[in-house]
């Protein structure tokens, strides 16, 4: 039923709940983990920098720096979906977080996205899962996180 799968993951102990059910589910069904992290594009870090009036450098290697800061916090969680038998692959991409995951998820194929409800201070659900909802080409599996 499910060949491909992933997971958004922002390193939270929370989004490690919705990781731990996605391993379960691949593991259930023998299927490749993608396991997703996204940080704000050069681009959008500008503009929010430019609107509140504080100018940041230009730096070409900004945003491969990012993406090897995300690649490096979500590691554990790739060894973590080893360890239960896992196939996983690390995913990281620049954007907003819901829509990294969705386009992750087209492109790849994906036949199940795992997303928390819940970010790491959020009391209700929040705006990444809520997307994900409505625009994923995929199914979705909504883990309660708290």
């Amino acid at each position: 039923m499910y060949s491909t799968i992933a997971v958004g993951s922002d390193g939270s102990d929370t989004a490690a709940i919705a990781v731990r059910a996605a391993i379960d589910i691949a593991s259930r069904y023998g299927a490749k983990l993608l396991i997703l992290g996204a940080h704000e594009s050069a681009a959008g870090a500008s503009v929010m920098a430019a609107s509140a009036g504080v100018a940041i450098p230009a730096d070409p290697d900004w945003e491969q720096s990012l993406d090897r800061e995300v690649a490096g916090d979500l590691q554990p969680l790739i060894d973590e979906a080893a360890a239960a038998g896992v196939q996983a692959e690390l995913v990281v991409g620049s954007g907003p977080p819901a829509e990294v995951l969705c386009e992750v998820a087209e492109s790849r194929n994906v036949d199940l996205l795992v997303v928390g409800s819940k970010g790491m201070k959020r009391k209700v659900l929040g705006s990444v899962p809520n997307t994900v909802t409505h625009k994923a080409p995929c199914s979705v599996l909504l883990v309660k996180t708290a």
